[in-house]
């Protein structure tokens, strides 16, 4: 199986999505090949940094309340889905750069969403972008969610069938909170 995994930016940091989505591609390999579109801030490319999967980079004009503008993201998503036409695209929300990306995605390309959160900080905007994300929701073949409390507090998917979401709990790396001789060092200096 061949999966997409599109998210915002290419890890480190190592937090929130994109340390999830990063620990995602380690997890599911080798059953798994997943390839990783991101966007991709500044002018120096980070993809030469080794990763133990295919990063795809689209190059970021700006940002935007938030939002990365990479108008490469389209027609890159696109040129994956022809070449993996059994391939899942896979999007971590909120990215309404990689919402807008699946418009020209082939028709029946299977779409499946990790709601990560609400848009909450830019309710104004929100107005203008919710007819493409109800879309988006409307189109997804699953919606993946953490805990039972995301979907009943998402003011985003009331109304989403119970058929389409899924409660899939969050992983944690224990092996990242492992007490090496360096990390106690580290803490009795401190």
């Amino acid at each position: 199986m061949k999966v997409l995994q599109v998210s915002k930016f290419l890890p480190p940091p190592f937090a929130g999505i994109e340390a999830h989505v990063d620990q995602l591609i380690s997890v599911l390999a080798p059953e798994v090949q997943c390839d990783l579109l991101v966007s991709e801030l500044g002018w120096r490319h980070r993809t030469s940094v080794s990763r133990p999967y295919p990063v795809i980079s689209a190059r970021t004009l700006t940002k935007f309340a938030s939002t990365a503008i990479s108008p490469g993201m389209p027609l890159l998503m696109r040129k994956w889905a022809g070449l993996n036409p059994e391939g899942v695209v896979h999007l971590h929300l909120p990215n309404p750069m990689a919402d807008v990306s699946t418009w020209i995605l082939p028709i029946g390309t299977p779409l499946v969403l990790t709601w990560h959160s609400d848009i909450v900080r830019q309710q104004r905007l929100l107005q203008f972008y919710w007819p493409s994300l109800r879309s988006l929701i409307s189109r997804a073949d699953r919606i993946i969610v953490f805990t039972p409390k995301h979907i009943e507090s998402s003011q985003q998917l009331k109304g989403v069938s119970g058929n389409k979401l899924r409660i899939v709990p969050v992983a944690i790396d224990p092996e990242r909170f492992r007490l090496t001789p360096e990390v106690e060092s580290s803490l009795r200096n401190w």
